[in-house]
């Protein structure tokens, strides 16, 4: 999940584009060679060659792994107080807790090193001007 972005030309902040594209050769199929965008900042219209548009990291690994370090002890406190799960047992072996925990950070990295390769993929290849 990666996003597209680009630079404005006056102010040099981020503007996002909303297309989404695993390359160059498939955005510009999508939008052609140029497109035309506007900074939500300084408020101006640009048009900016593909090439100038390059792909970062979302926040949404980061925001996933949050949630799950979050919601994960309220869970086990629901279930302990419950009645469903027996904390003292499960602590002496240990199995459920670190699932819980590792699990969330698994995904975090199988979603962040997918996002990495995509990233990458999109930002070597240029396409001819």
């Amino acid at each position: 999940m990666k996003q597209l972005v680009t630079y404005c030309n006056n102010c040099h902040s981020k503007i996002g584009l909303k297309k989404n594209a695993n390359d160059r050769v498939d955005l510009q199929m999508k939008v052609g060679d140029y497109v035309s965008l506007t900074c939500s900042k300084c408020r101006t219209t640009n048009e900016y060659h593909i090439n100038k548009v390059v792909a970062t990291h979302t926040i949404i690994p980061m925001l996933v792994l949050f949630l799950a370090i979050i919601i994960i002890p309220i869970l086990i406190y629901y279930l302990n107080t419950n009645g469903f799960l027996n904390v003292d047992y499960i602590l002496y072996n240990g199995g459920l807790i670190g699932m819980l925990i590792v699990i969330p950070f698994a995904f975090y990295f199988t979603i962040s090193s997918s996002e990495n390769k995509q990233i990458r993929l999109f930002n070597q290849y240029k396409v001819k001007e």
